[in-house]
């Protein structure tokens, strides 16, 4: 079988923002995904109240906006919105459904890729990792706690939840988790459940958010999505040093837990020493903070407590409290920066372990004619617009090596080992690692660094971090990319990257495979 230029694993939105790319640069590429329907996130998850938590306009790539009719997409349009994205800027073509890949290696003997399926092997000189998503199904958390098998009630994931209000009818619900899946279920749910229970570690920063509507023109939805990303981007930067967010903090207190605090239960309030970016800041666009004042919401707070303790067969015991439930949802989110097959160069597995991974680019060291679509990320992110920055930028590294014969490109681990070692520096003193922050272990036990001791950025989903708004990251990154950052080979050569042997090559190009 002919080898395709591209293979993307992972059909969602950052696969299919990736895949665009490579289309508009005229290459073979093939998007593979595990279901029937491209989408990601956006197929997998229906609870009631879904939708993005990113304003719209900030949210989509670039290449084709997304005329939500309010500022805030729901699912059902974010679902949309991937299905018309994969036929107008993908091809259905490209894209191969119900293709699950179940391994995948690097061959030095031909400088392939063989991307093992249940459909078969493909072989591509390039891949591009796009399931690394922090949404995925099939990594959710699910805590187990004592007695759990006695338990006479419903135990359900939030990503397992139908879209219908009317299966909490008259239930008592007890939610495990306060992060934007609460913020979102909890007001759509409420009318419905006989008492609804949130069961929160760490009490969250929620913004009161307004519903405008959405822009109705293309320089009405360019200019939106300029004006916030530019408030991102000044907020990222409050976010990074401890003595500028609390500057940013204590206003932002101030206007949304006094002037606007009306009732709303002393334990919903985040602590007085928690950094605003310590807790991912939730937007209430649905009527979070009013269902808290309902007479039929509880708020439990279990920070700095025994916490969970057990199941009875009709109840959680809570801080040696019982809370009464007929269903509980697992709003515990996913484990990050895992995938569910072998990686392999020249039958020697991959380590994706957190705690050794270096790169630059999204090429990771040690995994050749590779990109990670989210790699190079701040810590909150936006990953479509990410996707396509970051495959441009390798979209140049493909170019230099078929305009040079070129069939092999690893990052060179000098550099990178540099990289990693200024990275860490930088942020010896970034508010995520202060010991009032509790976001550090929270992403920590996401990504399996719990005895790490430096940012959670430093792991396959999310390398490096830097301690600057995404605009600057992307102008370093610009100016920075050099192909001497790389080792390069050709069929039957040793690995060089020096322009001697990159002569020596001929012009012959990718489709020498």
């Amino acid at each position: 079988m002919e080898a395709l230029d591209v293979i993307v694993i992972g059909g969602g939105i950052v696969g299919l923002a990736s895949a665009a790319h490579l289309r508009r640069d005229g290459l073979r590429f093939a998007v593979l995904e595990r279901a029937g329907e491209v989408g990601g996130t956006w197929r997998d998850h229906d609870y009631p109240g879904c939708g993005a938590d990113t304003e719209a306009s900030t949210y989509v790539p670039l290449l084709e906006p997304l005329y939500s009719k309010k500022r805030f997409a729901t699912r059902a349009e974010l679902f949309e919105y991937c299905k018309l994205f994969a036929r107008k800027h993908v091809g259905l073509k490209n894209i191969r459904l119900n293709h699950s890949v179940v391994g995948a290696s690097f061959e030095t003997k031909d400088h392939l890729w063989h991307i093992a399926t249940n459909r078969g092997v493909l072989r591509a000189r390039f891949v591009i990792w796009a399931n690394f998503s922090g949404a995925d199904v099939t990594k959710a958390k699910r805590p187990v706690f004592e007695g759990q098998e006695q338990f006479q009630g419903t135990i359900v994931h939030a990503s397992e939840l139908p879209n219908d209000p009317g299966y909490f009818r008259n239930k008592r619900v007890a939610i495990v988790g306060c992060g934007a899946t609460s913020v979102q279920l909890v007001p759509s749910i409420a009318d419905a459940a006989s008492r609804i229970t949130l069961i929160s570690r760490t009490t969250p920063y929620i913004k009161k958010t307004r519903m405008t509507p959405g822009p109705k023109s293309l320089l009405g939805y360019r200019l939106q999505g300029a004006v916030l990303r530019c408030k991102n981007e000044i907020i990222s930067i409050f976010d990074s040093h401890p003595h500028l967010e609390a500057l940013y903090r204590w206003p932002y207190r101030f206007r949304e837990y006094v002037l606007k605090r009306d009732g709303m239960p002393a334990a919903a309030i985040p602590p007085l020493t928690q950094p605003v970016q310590c807790t991912r800041r939730g937007y209430d666009y649905l009527g979070f903070r009013n269902s808290l004042k309902r007479p039929d919401v509880d708020f439990v707070s279990i920070a700095g407590s025994s916490g969970i303790e057990r199941y009875t067969p009709d109840s959680l015991i809570v801080n040696g409290k019982t809370v009464q439930a007929d269903i509980v949802v697992l709003a515990t989110g996913y484990h990050m920066a895992e995938i569910a097959f072998d990686i392999s160069v020249d039958g020697e597995t991959f380590s994706l372990d957190p705690h050794n991974i270096r790169g630059l680019y999204g090429v990771i060291d040690g995994l050749p004619n590779s990109l990670l679509a989210i790699f190079g990320s701040p810590l909150w992110i936006i990953p479509p617009r990410l996707a396509e920055f970051n495959t441009k930028t390798f979209l140049k590294l493909v170019r230099h090596m078929r305009r040079n014969g070129l069939t092999c490109a690893r990052i060179n681990s000098a550099k990178a080992a540099k990289m990693t070692a200024m990275v860490q520096k930088l942020n010896r003193k970034h508010i995520v690692l202060q010991p009032d922050c509790p976001s550090y272990r929270y992403l920590l036990s996401n990504t399996g660094q719990e005895s790490a001791g430096q940012l959670p950025s430093k792991t396959a989903a999310n390398l490096p971090f830097l301690p600057f708004p995404t605009i600057v990251m992307e102008l370093i990154t610009r100016l920075t990319f050099s192909p001497r950052d790389f080792d390069f080979s050709s069929l039957g050569q040793a690995s060089s990257g020096s322009p001697t042997a990159q002569k020596q090559v001929g012009d012959k190009v990718l489709q020498d495979a």
